[in-house]
């Protein structure tokens, strides 16, 4: 018989249903329906019916197995969770994440992704908690989801990152934490971004500047005002890019550490500056893509990817003007990529050569020369 989570899941994707849309067109309180799809509610047939409706799924769902949460299973003992628990888990995430950021999402998907999956998650299915308690253990798993999504993405695993994009989504509904709610919807406007999707980077973006004005954290409304003005320069939209990033200078002007999440800390002066390079650079600003980038050399060495990926962003700025000042930033971003697997690393690093062959022709000799450096080096 069909599994109820997954098959729900899998027509979610192809009616494009985020989890709160189809709890409010199914009449179900997301956070129960986040429950259900984890294993840790049982669906009543009157839900399952209703989300079937919704779906279009023919009776896929109605007829589909639930899976029983624990509780219905009285030979298994259920383990008492606290804070402590969720103290742990963000522990682990902690040290994931500095992985990531240092070396890339190729060395820390398998270790957040296999965390999740084998021990967070059955812990939540198998174990008891106060519902205070279980609001920071459903924060604490959206975060380490988030993490898995994000070095997917990083990694080029896109079916994977949308994946754990939507768990993550599911488990902070389960926290009630709008914030969380928006940072997620801001990095699947990232990767709309990266994969060349305005449109889809644009839906996201205002859907997380919805979330944080909702959860009242400026910050997180900056992040999402810059996403959103990367948007427009995709679309070549120059006027709404530049408002946007006047929105964005705003509301960073208005955020202070009490107002900002921990977990959002790493958006401060230097990685704003870095994400203004991108947007810049899009928008055919040559100079001022440069100029940003020049500030965003301030994140700090644990930030070593973003640092690889401002290099880049800078060396395709300075390509339709210098072509040497692109290789030579161009050969710095390459000496720094030693011991990072990331294959947005890679993938700017062929946009470089792509537009640098564009500008000064393959038989270019010092193009020429990059060209074959890069791909000794990445491979491709």
């Amino acid at each position: 018989m069909t599994d109820f989570a997954a098959e729900t899941r899998r027509l979610m994707a192809v009616r494009g249903y985020s989890q709160r849309r189809l709890a409010l067109a199914a009449g179900i309180d997301p956070g129960d329906l986040s429950k259900m799809l984890n294993g840790i509610k049982a669906p009543t047939p009157a839900n399952m019916a209703r989300m079937d409706d919704v779906l279009g799924a023919d009776g896929s769902i109605r007829d589909s197995e639930p899976h029983r949460p624990a509780s219905a299973r009285a030979a298994v003992p259920r383990r008492r969770l606290g804070a402590a628990d969720a103290d742990a888990v963000h522990a682990a995430l902690a040290s994931f994440r500095d992985i990531d950021n240092r070396s890339g999402g190729g060395h820390a998907h398998a270790l957040a992704a296999a965390y999740l999956d084998t021990a967070v998650a059955p812990m939540l299915r198998h174990g008891s908690y106060t519902e205070a308690d279980g609001r920071l253990l459903f924060g604490a798993a959206a975060k380490l989801a988030a993490l898995a999504a994000w070095t997917a993405y990083d990694n080029g695993a896109g079916k994977k990152a949308e994946h754990y994009f939507a768990r993550a989504l599911e488990l902070a509904a389960a926290a009630g934490d709008d914030a969380f709610t928006g940072e997620v919807l801001a990095a699947r406007s990232h990767q709309a971004i990266h994969l060349g999707r305005p449109d889809r980077a644009l839906e996201l973006a205002r859907a997380a500047r919805h979330a944080a004005s909702g959860a009242g954290v400026p910050a997180l409304l900056a992040e999402a005002h810059e996403l959103e003005a990367n948007g427009h320069a995709l679309a070549g939209d120059r006027a709404e890019c530049a408002r946007s990033l006047a929105a964005c200078e705003r509301e960073f002007a208005r955020a202070t550490p009490d107002s900002t999440p921990s977990w959002l800390a790493y958006f401060d002066d230097a990685y704003l500056a870095a994400r203004t390079a991108h947007t810049l650079r899009d928008a055919g600003d040559w100079q001022g893509a440069i100029g940003h980038g020049a500030e965003a050399d301030r994140m700090p060495g644990a930030l070593a990817r973003a640092r690889v990926f401002n290099r880049l962003i800078v060396a395709t700025a300075h390509v339709q003007g210098d072509r040497d000042a692109a290789i030579g930033e161009g050969r710095r971003a390459l000496a720094m990529t030693a011991g990072i697997q990331s294959g947005r690393a890679a993938s700017y690093t062929r946009d470089l050569r792509r537009r640098l062959r564009r500008r000064y022709g393959s038989g270019d000799p010092q193009v020429a020369a990059f060209d074959e450096e890069a791909r000794q080096l990445l491979g491709s």
